[in-house]
């Protein structure tokens, strides 16, 4: 499923775009659904693309044991 040109919108990082512009990120984005505790990016995982989340939530882990515990 393709993102909408309003989905892009609601985010500022895109609000300097020209209309076409938005239209060419839509037509090379998609959508993907993950079920609730589903990880979507493992900690140390080689990352190959980026992720907006455009409803529901998500919780940001980190190993004390590779890095940093969270505050």
């Amino acid at each position: 499923m393709m993102i909408e040109l309003e989905n892009l919108r609601s985010y500022s990082l895109f609000g300097g775009l020209q209309e076409a512009e938005l239209a060419h990120l839509c037509e090379n984005m998609h959508q993907e659904h993950f079920p609730p505790g589903y990880a979507i990016i493992t900690e140390g995982e080689r990352g190959d693309r980026v992720y907006f989340l455009l409803e529901g939530s998500v919780d940001i882990l980190v190993d004390p044991q590779d890095g940093d515990p969270p505050e």
